[in-house]
């Protein structure tokens, strides 16, 4: 009886291990999901000083260290310098011909 328990137990903390919600907080993906938010949504950099954001992120996290529109924009810089090289790099390796139309 005590092994069925034991084995019983054993999976469940496993199964617990394996959700999301018991990952360790890692600073620099909550940075990536707080910039991929504020992009996916069209919103404006001030966000991140609402008062209301600030209550969102200490309820979903007490001990949670602030983050600056500056240091969003920065990571932004960052990210999209990062991607426009990428397709940079795919449109240099590019052996047919293409155009581009931009329509303002």
């Amino acid at each position: 009886m005590l092994n069925i328990i034991t084995s019983y137990l054993n999976s469940t903390i496993n199964t617990l291990r394996k959700r999301k919600s018991f990952t360790l907080f890692d600073s620099k993906e909550y940075i990536r999901l707080i910039l991929n938010f504020i992009i996916n949504n069209n919103l404006l950099f001030n966000i991140i000083d609402s008062k209301s954001f600030k209550e969102l992120l200490k309820y979903l996290k007490d001990k949670l260290s602030t983050i600056s529109r500056k240091s969003i924009k920065n990571r932004l810089d960052i990210l999209y310098n990062s991607k426009f090289k990428k397709l940079k790099d795919l449109l240099a390796r590019n052996n047919s011909i293409f155009s581009i139309t931009l329509d303002e």
